[in-house]
């Protein structure tokens, strides 16, 4: 026996066909069904033609025997072909109710339980098809959302963190979602070594707040932002500028004062400083910060150009080699006293472990007028180099002299 889709050879009492699929009782029964409308459709066409032909034929016949037969023999003959006429629509009646028939027995066979049942069998397929995708898609979000929760509480083991702190911190940045990570462990501290590295034999470390708060998370991600992608550059491949990074803090009750230091290479470096309220996590601002000392808002700028004066000379007064009166020296001591580098809002400053204030500024170099940012007490007093007046400047040409030329 052979497909009837397909007229593939079968197997003894096969069901489907092993080629295209097909179920060969349904597709026999379609077979049969087509083959009789095709046969009932040609033999009507058929009869139709005859029909056509024996309409004018009789015609024919009947004009010619209306010449030569009386009416009453033209009439007989007349009821001759109206019955027979009749016949042959009898017949076709009889053709189209027997392929309704068929069609009827193709509908009853789809009803019989054996052609049910397999139906049922293959949605019943489909059905446990999608019950595995379902259930595979619900362990894949729950695994997802377990190692988010890991990666939250920083108990993945430290290279698995590592790895996958970029993919989850992305996703937090596009999703708006705030990473509140449980940095509350005792044993680490109010700062602890978030990232720890070694660049060319020097160890870089970059900080973390063990504060729990919302604004403090705010503050981790600002400092990891700005340094790991770098430092981790350096670390692969050594084409970042970016050469080390550490940090110190100071805790003064509730200010903490945390301070790191970028280097970079030609001996360059560059400071950020977070003072943060220990209990909220929120960054104090320098207005508030100087009421933890002496000083008041009025003094700050003064008290900056005068330390920052007595800086500068006692470092090149040390130098006798260095002239004073030279144009480089000007240039680099106006630039570095500036009025306008010391407004207490735009100012880089910390209190120290013993609470004292510092500010972090350019001090410019007389050779090539390049700046490097040094620290600078500003409570402490002023110790001044008994030879600061050794060699007098010109104080007119030291007004004349924009340091910005």
């Amino acid at each position: 026996m052979k497909c009837p889709e397909c007229n593939e050879e079968l197997e003894k009492g096969a069901k489907f066909c092993g080629k295209c699929g097909v179920n060969i009782e349904v597709a026999l029964s379609e077979r049969v069904k087509k083959e009789a409308n095709d046969k009932a459709k040609e033999e009507k066409e058929l009869k139709e033609k005859i029909k056509e032909k024996d309409k004018k034929n009789n015609k024919n016949e009947q004009e010619e025997v209306t010449k030569i037969v009386d009416p009453e023999v033209v009439e007989e003959v007349q009821k001759i072909k109206e019955d027979y006429v009749k016949k042959e629509n009898d017949e076709e009646k009889k053709e189209d109710k027997k392929a309704e028939l068929d069609k009827k027995g193709y509908e009853s066979l789809k009803s019989e339980p054996k052609f049910k049942k397999k139906n049922v069998e293959v949605k019943e397929k489909k059905h446990t098809l999608l019950k595995i995708i379902i259930v595979l898609i619900i362990l894949l979000i729950i695994v997802f959302v377990v190692a988010y929760e890991l990666y939250k509480n920083n108990i993945l083991p430290e290279p698995v963190q590592n790895a996958v702190s970029p993919m989850f911190e992305k996703l937090e940045s596009v999703l708006n979602v705030e990473n509140k990570k449980s940095t509350d462990d005792s044993d680490k501290g109010l700062v602890y070594d978030y990232y720890v590295t070694e660049i060319d034999g020097k160890k870089s470390r970059i900080p973390n707040l063990n504060i729990n708060t919302e604004k403090a998370s705010e503050i981790n991600k600002e400092i990891i932002d700005l340094t790991e992608n770098d430092l981790k550059e350096a670390e692969s491949n050594g084409e970042s500028k970016l050469k080390s990074v550490d940090y110190e803090y100071f805790q003064n009750e509730n200010v903490l004062s945390l301070i790191i230091e970028l280097s970079y290479e030609n001996d360059e470096n560059d400071y950020h400083i977070y003072n943060v309220n220990v209990e909220s996590g929120e960054k104090i601002e320098n207005s508030e910060l100087i009421k933890n000392t002496n000083m008041n808002e009025e003094k700050f700028t003064d008290v900056c150009v005068e330390r920052v004066t007595d800086y500068f000379d006692n470092t090149y007064n040390s130098n006798s080699s260095i002239n004073k009166n030279a144009l480089g020296y000007f240039k680099a001591r106006l630039k570095t006293i500036d009025k306008s580098n010391f407004e207490i809002q735009n100012s880089t400053i910390y209190l120290n472990g013993e609470k004292d204030l510092v500010l972090i500024t350019k001090i410019y170099d007389i050779e090539n007028n390049n700046g490097k940012n040094t620290k600078i007490n500003l409570t402490e007093e002023k110790d001044i180099d008994s030879n600061t007046n050794d060699e007098d400047t010109d104080d007119t040409l030291l007004n004349e002299i924009d340091p910005n030329t």
